[in-house]
């Protein structure tokens, strides 16, 4: 085996009804083709890792090289050595890369005038294109109208709301009572919820750790103290119970908003959950 072999060893380690996915597909296809193993230049670096590429110039302190992304400098003092190929080699891919290019960026074209002409055709029936879709003009009015009722409809419900006294908390009204104790459990649970999963890695941590003991003695010590934390996740547990109950009381006697099945789709998604 030569050392040159010996050392590589070491080293080694929009939405339309257009459907462009054929013309994508011709292109992956080619590039794949393109894509077998060849022969060039091979930079191994003091980091284990290999590179494919294609050196241009070499200087005491660096090396150009050129990969697919392009043309990249690194020092030399990161790099174990460079397997030479030959300069026949080296170009044979740099070709490869070329055609592979040329291929995707024919793709695209052909993707871009497939979605022009699908577009010409919707446009010479007379069709527009309204948040993505193609639909009459009718259509499209038909949906503005809609959502301005149902925009109307939400707006009357928290008018209402608020005549009552209520006030909006996330997706629900509540009484300020209510609200002012959600806000202030708010930033607990989220405490709580931290600090029980903060305790729960610990004890992973002390079990592990536990496995590795030398004497009984310190076995014990690790022991009480899992012990000890299980004690304190069992009353944050409890608390944390505690809150979250409380909240679904509160959840129980407010109200939310329900979108009327004639406007589901209609309103954003963000009003359609209140």
């Amino acid at each position: 085996m030569s050392e040159c072999a010996a050392r590589r060893l070491r080293s080694a380690s929009v939405h339309t009804a257009l459907n462009p996915v054929p013309y994508l597909l011709l292109g992956v296809a080619f590039v794949l083709l393109m894509s077998r193993a060849a022969t060039a230049d091979e930079i191994y670096f003091k980091s284990g890792y290999s590179r494919t590429a294609v050196v241009i110039r070499e200087a005491d302190d660096a090396i150009t090289f050129k990969t697919e992304m392009g043309v990249s400098t690194i020092r030399r003092d990161k790099v174990d050595f460079v397997e030479k190929a030959t300069q026949e080699e080296n170009q044979l891919l740099l070709r490869k890369w070329r055609q592979k290019e040329l291929a995707l960026k024919e793709a695209l074209e052909a993707r871009k005038l497939a979605e022009k002409r699908f577009e010409e055709a919707q446009l010479a029936k007379g069709l527009v294109k309204f948040e993505g879709q193609w639909m009459t003009p009718e259509e499209r009015e038909h949906t503005l109208s809609l959502r301005k009722r149902a925009e109307d409809h939400h707006r009357r419900f928290e008018d209402e709301q608020r005549a009552k006294g209520l006030v909006p908390f996330q997706n629900l009204w509540v009484t300020p009572e209510h609200d002012r104790e959600l806000r202030e459990m708010e930033p607990e649970i989220y405490g709580l919820y931290d600090e029980i999963t903060s305790q729960r890695r610990t004890v992973g941590a002390l079990r592990a750790a536990m496995a590795n003991v030398a004497s009984i003695e310190e076995a014990e010590r690790f022991s009480r103290r899992i012990e000890e934390m299980n004690r304190e996740i069992d009353a944050n547990t409890e608390k944390l119970g505690k809150l979250l109950n409380r909240a679904d009381e509160i959840e129980a006697a407010s109200v939310s908003y329900q979108t009327p099945e004639e406007f589901l789709g209609v309103l954003g998604p963000d009003m359609e959950s209140e």
